[in-house]
């Protein structure tokens, strides 16, 4: 997002703050509508991926032909995967765990798109490419018991609350009692 920030930008420098916002809002939304129509043609093709990732892939899918893949683990799918020596290092053993969609290098993680050892492994078992591609629109949900926020309450916190239950037991609402919310000033 800072880079969309960052090339909308350009050019706008000695110029007045009202000139630099409405320039700003013009050339953001022409950058969002210039990609949506990109994603709807790629779309409309039937095109899984970007150009970028399609081209990464391919890369990392011809370095997987010089690796060595062992199976030690057919119900999780996880592999050891022995990257071959070419010029410089090599000689590396990476952990692939199919299931949990991860590798020991961490490129599948950072990218989204399955690294060169993962496709080695992929190859072994014979999954389809598109379904180990991370799907952004899947977000992990919070496990029970587990806090909505990032904030982690303090004694002030729990002190207000005792009060404020004690309030509701007397049977005042929030906005007689003289306590005021947590989170809230007073």
């Amino acid at each position: 997002m800072s880079e969309c920030i960052n090339g909308v930008l350009k050019g706008v420098r000695r110029l007045p703050v009202t000139a630099i916002v409405e320039m700003t809002l013009k050339r953001t939304a022409h950058y969002f509508r210039e990609r949506a129509i990109k994603s709807g043609v790629m779309l409309s093709n039937s095109q899984l991926w970007t150009d970028i990732a399609k081209k990464k892939f391919t890369h990392w899918g011809e370095k997987s032909i010089n690796h060595t893949v062992t199976k030690y683990n057919h119900l999780q799918q996880s592999a050891s995967v022995v990257t071959k020596r070419q010029q410089g290092p090599g000689l590396n053993t990476h952990v692939v765990k199919l299931a949990n969609r991860e590798c020991s290098c961490g490129k599948w993680n950072q990218f989204g798109i399955p690294c060169s050892h993962a496709q080695k492994s992929e190859d072994y078992w014979d999954v389809p490419n598109f379904e180990l591609v991370h799907d952004p629109t899947i977000r992990t949900s919070t496990r029970p018991g587990r806090n909505k926020t990032s904030r982690i309450p303090n004694e002030m916190d729990w002190r207000q609350t005792r009060e404020r239950q004690q309030a509701q037991q007397r049977g005042e609402s929030s906005r007689q009692s003289n306590v005021p919310l947590p989170g809230h000033p007073e």
